[in-house]
């Protein structure tokens, strides 16, 4: 393989088939109260394309953090200790193969993706003579197919994922650690306009969880848009990046929170909402950085949120809305190289000079 052709398959592999199937860690995106984690807005906005990678097999190791205070909502403020907002740190390891086979698809390219993330969270500033928590363990898998075309200089992509429900699980409802006991269903379309060295893209998800298999409460899916618009001079590429997401509809209860004590406050009969917050918006804005070094591809982004939003909380007082937004920055630092790339063909023989 020509030192070109690695290049742009490394870099490829750097984020093009991930895009939005590399984000975790919001514990308010799981909405039934716990530490359960799943996805995290921002994760295609890592200067991927509607693109999949060449033929081979690619890694992407990457780390990421979220470090969130929540802030008042639009009822009563937060509940926090010596007037300080109750904090939440979210640490991820993570481990992406991408397989591209060489198979083709109605004109597309395909490709197969895995994820498995390693995650930490700890919680600080909370009411209480504990003050904190803290979980570590694996949280879910992310298995995931793309299927991409493209147009000329514009880029479409559709894809299918599903976490299925393998990370560390705790407690009476399995909310108690970074895994969650539910399939979460991840449809995506992702379209790029791509001139010469520009990047302008747009990744969109969903998130469609099944009930949880302890409580059977289900929580209303998630729409996740990720933003990208990047350009690249010889080995650098950077731009701004921003992401947004929204709650669409509303989480149905079940009989396991019927006259339920949460936080020692909320008593509700069967289908009462009272575990958070049912309505959730929020965007981020940021910029990426990214340095091709030929074998292998770094890269850093990173976003802070410009608005937050929830609403639909009664787990203090039924009838008073205490939902409450999160606010800080996102980090992302990831290195992706290739493992695995079929060899060039040998060249065609030259043909014998002939002479008379």
């Amino acid at each position: 393989m020509s030192a070109s052709r690695f290049g742009k398959a490394w870099a490829l592999a750097l984020g093009l088939g991930i895009g939005a199937l590399v984000a975790f860690s919001q514990p308010s995106l799981a909405r039934e109260n716990g530490l359960g984690l799943e996805d995290q807005p921002g994760g295609g906005t890592n200067g991927s394309s509607a693109d999949n990678v060449p033929v081979g097999i690619f890694l992407v190791n990457q780390i990421f953090t979220d470090q969130y205070l929540n802030s008042a909502g639009p009822g009563a403020p937060a509940i926090a200790t010596a007037g300080k907002a109750p904090s939440v740190n979210v640490f991820v390891n993570a481990n992406v193969f991408l397989f591209n086979p060489g198979w083709t698809f109605l004109g597309a390219t395909t490709q197969f993706i895995i994820v498995q993330p390693f995650v930490a969270v700890a919680t600080g500033n909370n009411p209480g003579a504990a003050g904190g928590t803290y979980a570590a363990g694996m949280n879910d898998t992310l298995f995931k197919v793309d299927a991409a075309w493209k147009f000329g200089d514009w880029h479409v992509k559709v894809a299918l994922g599903a976490w299925a429900p393998t990370g560390t699980q705790q407690g009476p409802a399995g909310l108690n650690n970074v895994g969650l006991p539910v399939w979460t269903i991840q449809p995506e379309f992702a379209l790029s306009w791509e001139p010469d060295t520009w990047n302008f893209t747009a990744y969109t998800y969903w998130e469609i969880a099944t009930e949880n298999s302890f409580t059977h409460y289900q929580s209303a899916p998630i729409f996740h848009a990720d933003f990208t618009a990047t350009k690249t001079w010889g080995k650098w590429t950077v731009g701004p990046v921003a992401d947004f997401f929204t709650q669409v509809g509303h989480d149905t209860s079940s009989p396991f929170y019927a006259n339920t004590v949460l936080d020692g406050t909320c008593i509700g009969p069967v289908g009462f909402e009272c575990l958070g917050p049912q309505n959730l918006t929020r965007w981020a804005i940021g910029g990426l950085l990214q340095y091709n070094f030929g074998p292998v591809t770094l890269q850093f982004w990173a976003t802070d949120i410009v608005y937050s939003h929830a609403s639909g909380s009664s787990l203090v007082l039924p009838g008073v809305d205490n939902s409450v937004g999160s606010n800080g920055p996102t980090y992302w630092f990831q290195a992706s190289y290739a493992l695995w790339t079929p060899p060039e063909p040998a060249p065609a023989p030259k043909s014998p000079l002939i002479y008379k």
